[in-house]
C-alpha cells in the first residue's frame, strides 16, 4: 500500500482556526458566567454577614445586661438609643448603642456624663435602628442600611415573670 501525501488546503486551515475560535469563545463565556455567579455569591454573603453581625451585636449587648435590669431603650427619636448600665468596682458606667453618621456606634462613659455621639466607636455601617416596645420587656428592632433591611425581637430581661401577659 502506498500512502501518498495529501496536499493541505486552505479549508483545513480554516477549519482548525474556526475550531480554535469556538473553543476560545466557549472558554470566555464560561469564565464570564462563573465570575458573575461568584460576584453575586460574594454580594449575598456580605449582606448576610452585615445583617447577622448587627443582629447579634445588639442582642448580645442587651443580653449581657439583662440580669442587672440595666437596659433602657429610648424609642422617641428617628433612631433609637440603647442605654446599658453596669457597676464595676462600685463605679457606675453607661454604654450607649446608637446610629450616627451612617454607622452603628458604641459609646461608654461614667454615669452622669451625657452621650457624646461624635466620640462613639464605629461598629458597622448602619443608617437606621428603630426599636418598638411590644410589651414591658420585649422590643422589636428594625435595621436599615446598605445591604440591610431586617427586623428582629429581643427580650430585655430573661426573667419575664408574666410580663408577656400584661
Amino acid at each position: 500500500m502506498k500512502f501518498g501525501k495529501r496536499d493541505k488546503s486552505i479549508v483545513d486551515a480554516l477549519f482548525l482556526l474556526a475550531l480554535f475560535g469556538v473553543f476560545l469563545i466557549s472558554a470566555l463565556f464560561i469564565v464570564l458566567f462563573g465570575a458573575k455567579i461568584y460576584k453575586n455569591t460574594v454580594k449575598s454573603s456580605d449582606e448576610s454577614f452585615i445583617q447577622r453581625t448587627c443582629y447579634t451585636y445588639i442582642s448580645e449587648k442587651i443580653r449581657q445586661n439583662d440580669n442587672s435590669n440595666g437596659v433602657k431603650i429610648d424609642t422617641s427619636g428617628a433612631n433609637s438609643i440603647i442605654t446599658l448600665s453596669k457597676t464595676v468596682n462600685n463605679k457606675d458606667y453607661l454604654t450607649y448603642l446608637y446610629c450616627d453618621e451612617g454607622f452603628l456606634k458604641e459609646y461608654t462613659t461614667t454615669a452622669g456624663n451625657p452621650l457624646n455621639k461624635q466620640s462613639g466607636n464605629k461598629i458597622i455601617e448602619l443608617d437606621k435602628m428603630q426599636a418598638t416596645e411590644c410589651n414591658k420587656n420585649l422590643y422589636k428592632f428594625s435595621l436599615e442600611g446598605s445591604g440591610i433591611n431586617t427586623s428582629f425581637y429581643v427580650s430585655v430581661t430573661s426573667d419575664l415573670g408574666g410580663a408577656l401577659n400584661e
